[in-house]
Protein backbone atom coordinates (compact mmCIF):
# COMPACT_ATOMS: atom_id res chain seq x y z
CA UNK A 1 0.00 0.00 0.00
CA UNK A 2 1.44 3.34 -1.09
CA UNK A 3 1.91 6.17 1.40
CA UNK A 4 0.16 9.49 0.85
CA UNK A 5 3.01 11.78 1.89
CA UNK A 6 0.86 14.90 2.11
CA UNK A 7 -1.71 13.27 4.38
CA UNK A 8 0.99 11.84 6.65
CA UNK A 9 2.80 15.18 6.91
CA UNK A 10 -0.39 17.09 7.62
CA UNK A 11 -1.34 14.62 10.35
CA UNK A 12 2.09 14.83 11.98
CA UNK A 13 2.16 18.64 11.75
CA UNK A 14 -1.28 18.80 13.35
CA UNK A 15 -0.17 16.48 16.14
CA UNK A 16 3.02 18.48 16.62
CA UNK A 17 1.10 21.70 17.38
CA UNK A 18 0.01 20.19 20.68
CA UNK A 19 3.55 19.18 21.65
CA UNK A 20 5.89 21.95 20.41
CA UNK A 21 8.55 21.36 23.08
CA UNK A 22 8.75 17.57 22.79
CA UNK A 23 12.05 16.21 21.51
CA UNK A 24 11.87 14.40 18.19
CA UNK A 25 12.79 11.01 19.63
CA UNK A 26 9.90 11.26 22.13
CA UNK A 27 7.57 12.72 19.53
CA UNK A 28 8.27 9.67 17.39
CA UNK A 29 6.87 7.41 20.11
CA UNK A 30 3.80 9.62 20.38
CA UNK A 31 3.21 9.46 16.63
CA UNK A 32 3.57 5.68 16.56
CA UNK A 33 1.07 5.42 19.41
CA UNK A 34 -1.29 7.70 17.47
CA UNK A 35 -1.39 5.43 14.44
CA UNK A 36 1.57 6.56 12.36
CA UNK A 37 3.40 3.52 10.99
CA UNK A 38 7.18 3.13 11.13
CA UNK A 39 7.33 3.49 7.36
CA UNK A 40 5.29 6.69 7.49
CA UNK A 41 7.55 8.05 10.24
CA UNK A 42 10.56 7.49 8.00
CA UNK A 43 8.83 9.63 5.38
CA UNK A 44 8.42 12.40 7.96
CA UNK A 45 12.10 12.29 8.94
CA UNK A 46 13.21 12.31 5.30
CA UNK A 47 10.99 15.31 4.64
CA UNK A 48 12.40 17.10 7.68
CA UNK A 49 16.00 16.66 6.53
CA UNK A 50 15.30 17.32 2.85
CA UNK A 51 13.80 20.73 3.61
CA UNK A 52 16.61 21.49 6.06
CA UNK A 53 19.26 20.62 3.47
CA UNK A 54 17.56 22.76 0.83
CA UNK A 55 17.27 25.62 3.31
CA UNK A 56 20.99 25.43 4.07
CA UNK A 57 21.75 25.42 0.34
CA UNK A 58 19.71 28.60 -0.14
CA UNK A 59 21.51 30.20 2.83
CA UNK A 60 24.86 29.52 1.17
CA UNK A 61 23.65 31.38 -1.93
CA UNK A 62 22.21 34.25 0.18
CA UNK A 63 18.66 33.43 -0.94
CA UNK A 64 17.00 34.23 2.38
CA UNK A 65 13.38 34.10 1.18
CA UNK A 66 13.55 30.56 -0.18
CA UNK A 67 15.74 29.47 2.73
CA UNK A 68 13.12 30.58 5.24
CA UNK A 69 10.33 28.92 3.26
CA UNK A 70 12.15 25.58 3.28
CA UNK A 71 13.22 25.82 6.91
CA UNK A 72 9.70 26.62 8.10
CA UNK A 73 8.60 23.18 6.88
CA UNK A 74 11.35 21.55 8.94
CA UNK A 75 10.39 23.71 11.91
CA UNK A 76 6.76 22.58 11.67
CA UNK A 77 7.93 18.98 11.95
CA UNK A 78 10.55 19.52 14.65
CA UNK A 79 10.58 22.90 16.46
CA UNK A 80 13.19 21.57 18.92
CA UNK A 81 16.01 20.83 16.47
CA UNK A 82 18.89 23.27 17.16
CA UNK A 83 20.17 23.15 13.58
CA UNK A 84 16.78 24.18 12.17
CA UNK A 85 16.40 26.93 14.77
CA UNK A 86 19.86 28.35 14.14
CA UNK A 87 19.40 28.33 10.36
CA UNK A 88 16.10 30.19 10.74
CA UNK A 89 17.76 32.71 13.06
CA UNK A 90 20.58 33.20 10.59
CA UNK A 91 18.29 33.58 7.56
CA UNK A 92 16.01 36.11 9.28
CA UNK A 93 19.02 38.04 10.60
CA UNK A 94 20.69 38.26 7.21
CA UNK A 95 17.41 39.31 5.57
CA UNK A 96 17.03 42.00 8.23
CA UNK A 97 20.53 43.28 7.43
CA UNK A 98 19.50 43.48 3.77
CA UNK A 99 15.92 44.79 4.03
CA UNK A 100 15.58 46.29 7.57
CA UNK A 101 12.20 44.65 8.16
CA UNK A 102 11.42 44.79 11.89
CA UNK A 103 9.69 41.39 11.71
CA UNK A 104 12.91 39.75 10.56
CA UNK A 105 14.79 41.26 13.47
CA UNK A 106 12.20 39.94 15.93
CA UNK A 107 12.23 36.50 14.29
CA UNK A 108 16.02 36.41 14.29
CA UNK A 109 16.04 37.01 18.04
CA UNK A 110 13.22 34.53 18.63
CA UNK A 111 14.79 31.62 16.76
CA UNK A 112 18.27 32.29 18.16
CA UNK A 113 16.86 32.26 21.70
CA UNK A 114 14.96 29.04 20.99
CA UNK A 115 18.18 27.53 19.62
CA UNK A 116 19.95 28.43 22.87
CA UNK A 117 17.15 26.77 24.81
CA UNK A 118 18.06 23.41 23.26
CA UNK A 119 21.76 24.09 22.61
CA UNK A 120 22.96 26.45 25.39
CA UNK A 121 26.57 26.40 24.19
CA UNK A 122 25.84 27.65 20.68
CA UNK A 123 27.98 30.79 20.66
CA UNK A 124 26.83 31.86 17.19
CA UNK A 125 23.19 31.91 18.30
CA UNK A 126 24.19 33.92 21.37
CA UNK A 127 26.04 36.37 19.14
CA UNK A 128 22.96 36.88 16.98
CA UNK A 129 20.81 37.65 20.04
CA UNK A 130 23.39 40.09 21.40
CA UNK A 131 23.97 41.87 18.09
CA UNK A 132 20.31 42.25 17.21
CA UNK A 133 19.28 43.47 20.65
CA UNK A 134 22.16 45.95 20.80
CA UNK A 135 21.75 47.31 17.26
CA UNK A 136 21.48 51.13 17.59
CA UNK A 137 18.60 53.07 16.11
CA UNK A 138 20.57 54.46 13.18
CA UNK A 139 21.06 50.93 11.82
CA UNK A 140 17.40 50.90 10.92
CA UNK A 141 18.12 53.35 8.08
CA UNK A 142 17.74 51.30 4.92
CA UNK A 143 20.76 51.35 2.59
CA UNK A 144 18.72 52.59 -0.37
CA UNK A 145 17.33 55.46 1.70
CA UNK A 146 20.79 56.30 3.04
CA UNK A 147 22.13 56.59 -0.49
CA UNK A 148 19.21 58.79 -1.45
CA UNK A 149 20.06 61.10 1.42
CA UNK A 150 23.68 61.12 0.36
CA UNK A 151 22.75 62.19 -3.16
CA UNK A 152 21.19 65.33 -1.74
CA UNK A 153 24.14 66.09 0.53
CA UNK A 154 24.51 69.67 -0.67
CA UNK A 155 20.86 70.36 -0.02
CA UNK A 156 21.09 68.95 3.52
CA UNK A 157 24.27 70.91 4.15
CA UNK A 158 22.63 74.14 3.08
CA UNK A 159 19.77 73.44 5.45
CA UNK A 160 22.26 72.86 8.26
CA UNK A 161 21.14 69.27 8.84
CA UNK A 162 24.65 67.94 8.36
CA UNK A 163 25.46 65.54 5.58
CA UNK A 164 28.31 64.16 7.64
CA UNK A 165 25.78 62.63 10.07
CA UNK A 166 23.90 60.81 7.33
CA UNK A 167 27.09 59.53 5.74
CA UNK A 168 28.53 58.57 9.12
CA UNK A 169 25.43 56.53 9.97
CA UNK A 170 25.49 54.71 6.66
CA UNK A 171 29.15 53.83 7.01
CA UNK A 172 28.64 52.64 10.58
CA UNK A 173 25.70 50.54 9.38
CA UNK A 174 27.88 48.82 6.81
CA UNK A 175 30.70 48.22 9.27
CA UNK A 176 28.36 46.91 11.97
CA UNK A 177 26.54 44.53 9.65
CA UNK A 178 29.80 43.12 8.35
CA UNK A 179 31.29 42.65 11.80
CA UNK A 180 28.13 41.30 13.40
CA UNK A 181 27.26 38.63 10.89
CA UNK A 182 30.32 37.74 8.81
CA UNK A 183 31.17 34.99 11.29
CA UNK A 184 27.62 33.86 12.00
CA UNK A 185 27.77 31.05 9.45
CA UNK A 186 27.16 27.68 10.95
CA UNK A 187 29.41 24.75 10.12
CA UNK A 188 27.97 21.34 9.61
CA UNK A 189 28.87 20.21 13.02
CA UNK A 190 29.02 23.78 14.83
CA UNK A 191 25.88 24.58 16.12
CA UNK A 192 24.13 21.04 17.58
CA UNK A 193 26.23 18.50 19.85
CA UNK A 194 24.33 16.64 22.57
CA UNK A 195 26.89 14.15 23.88
CA UNK A 196 29.88 12.04 22.91
CA UNK A 197 29.67 8.27 22.88
CA UNK A 198 32.76 6.08 22.91
CA UNK A 199 32.04 3.10 20.67
CA UNK A 200 32.79 0.30 23.09
CA UNK A 201 34.61 -2.89 22.09
CA UNK A 202 36.06 -1.25 18.99
CA UNK A 203 39.78 -0.99 19.55
CA UNK A 204 42.75 -0.86 17.24
CA UNK A 205 46.26 -2.16 17.44
CA UNK A 206 48.78 0.67 17.58
CA UNK A 207 49.27 2.04 14.06
CA UNK A 208 46.43 -0.01 12.50
CA UNK A 209 43.04 0.95 11.04
CA UNK A 210 41.44 -2.36 9.98
CA UNK A 211 38.11 -3.35 11.50
CA UNK A 212 38.07 -6.78 13.13
CA UNK A 213 35.07 -9.09 12.85
CA UNK A 214 34.25 -8.50 16.51
CA UNK A 215 34.34 -4.75 15.88
CA UNK A 216 31.92 -5.17 12.98
CA UNK A 217 29.52 -7.12 15.19
CA UNK A 218 29.65 -4.28 17.69
CA UNK A 219 29.04 -1.72 14.95
CA UNK A 220 25.99 -3.68 13.84
CA UNK A 221 24.35 -2.56 17.08
CA UNK A 222 24.94 1.07 16.07
CA UNK A 223 23.58 0.33 12.60
CA UNK A 224 20.37 -1.07 14.10
CA UNK A 225 20.02 1.95 16.38
CA UNK A 226 20.51 4.43 13.55
CA UNK A 227 17.99 2.60 11.37
CA UNK A 228 15.42 2.74 14.17
CA UNK A 229 16.12 6.44 14.82
CA UNK A 230 16.39 8.09 11.43
CA UNK A 231 16.40 11.55 12.98
CA UNK A 232 19.87 10.96 14.48
CA UNK A 233 22.94 12.42 12.77
CA UNK A 234 26.48 12.16 14.06
CA UNK A 235 30.21 12.62 13.63
CA UNK A 236 32.63 9.71 13.84
CA UNK A 237 35.79 10.93 15.54
CA UNK A 238 39.00 8.90 15.48
CA UNK A 239 41.56 9.19 18.31
CA UNK A 240 44.99 7.64 18.93
CA UNK A 241 47.53 7.26 21.70
CA UNK A 242 50.75 9.30 21.64
CA UNK A 243 52.99 6.55 20.28
CA UNK A 244 54.78 7.69 17.12
CA UNK A 245 54.71 11.03 15.30
CA UNK A 246 51.83 13.50 15.52
CA UNK A 247 51.31 13.61 11.72
CA UNK A 248 51.14 9.84 11.55
CA UNK A 249 48.69 9.70 14.44
CA UNK A 250 46.51 12.28 12.72
CA UNK A 251 46.44 10.21 9.55
CA UNK A 252 45.71 6.90 11.27
CA UNK A 253 42.91 8.46 13.35
CA UNK A 254 41.22 9.69 10.18
CA UNK A 255 41.62 6.29 8.54
CA UNK A 256 39.98 4.65 11.56
CA UNK A 257 37.08 7.06 11.51
CA UNK A 258 36.65 6.55 7.77
CA UNK A 259 36.74 2.77 8.17
CA UNK A 260 33.75 2.97 10.50
CA UNK A 261 32.02 5.54 8.28
CA UNK A 262 32.44 3.26 5.25
CA UNK A 263 31.10 0.27 7.18
CA UNK A 264 28.01 2.13 8.40
CA UNK A 265 27.25 3.42 4.89
CA UNK A 266 27.75 -0.07 3.46
CA UNK A 267 25.15 -1.34 5.95
CA UNK A 268 22.55 1.12 4.66
CA UNK A 269 23.00 4.29 6.74
CA UNK A 270 22.54 7.37 4.54
CA UNK A 271 25.83 9.27 4.04
CA UNK A 272 24.19 12.65 4.76
CA UNK A 273 23.61 11.52 8.35
CA UNK A 274 27.29 10.87 9.00
CA UNK A 275 30.61 12.68 8.94
CA UNK A 276 34.05 11.60 10.08
CA UNK A 277 37.18 13.32 11.36
CA UNK A 278 40.55 12.33 12.76
CA UNK A 279 41.81 14.06 15.89
CA UNK A 280 45.11 12.20 16.26
CA UNK A 281 46.52 12.29 19.78
CA UNK A 282 45.21 15.79 20.53
CA UNK A 283 42.24 14.70 22.68
CA UNK A 284 43.33 11.87 24.98
CA UNK A 285 40.62 10.50 27.24
CA UNK A 286 43.24 9.26 29.70
CA UNK A 287 46.91 10.05 30.43
CA UNK A 288 49.19 8.16 28.06
CA UNK A 289 51.18 6.77 30.99
CA UNK A 290 50.44 3.05 30.67
CA UNK A 291 49.64 0.48 28.01
CA UNK A 292 46.10 0.18 29.37
CA UNK A 293 45.48 3.92 29.11
CA UNK A 294 47.04 4.09 25.67
CA UNK A 295 44.69 1.30 24.55
CA UNK A 296 41.74 3.31 25.87
CA UNK A 297 42.92 6.35 23.93
CA UNK A 298 42.93 4.34 20.69
CA UNK A 299 39.21 4.83 20.38
CA UNK A 300 36.43 6.09 18.17
CA UNK A 301 33.65 8.38 19.39
CA UNK A 302 30.23 8.93 17.88
CA UNK A 303 29.07 12.48 18.57
CA UNK A 304 25.32 12.96 18.20
CA UNK A 305 24.50 16.18 16.42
Amino acid sequence: MSINREDVLNMVKSLRTGYPKMRLIDFKDLCLQSGVTAEEWNVVVDELHNHLDRGKTFIKSSNWDDAIEELEVSYALDPTMPEVLFCLAEAHTERWVKKRNSKDKAQGIRFAEECLEYDPQNTEAARIVTNLKSAPVEYWIKPAFAWKLARYAVFFALLGIGYWYVRKNYESLTAWASQAFSSARKTASGYLKDKNNVLENIHFESGQAQLTESSKRELDKLVAYLKDNKEIKGEIGGHTDNVGFADGNQQISELRAKAIYDYLVAQGIQPYRLSYKGYGDKRPAHPNDSELNRAKNRRVEFTIK
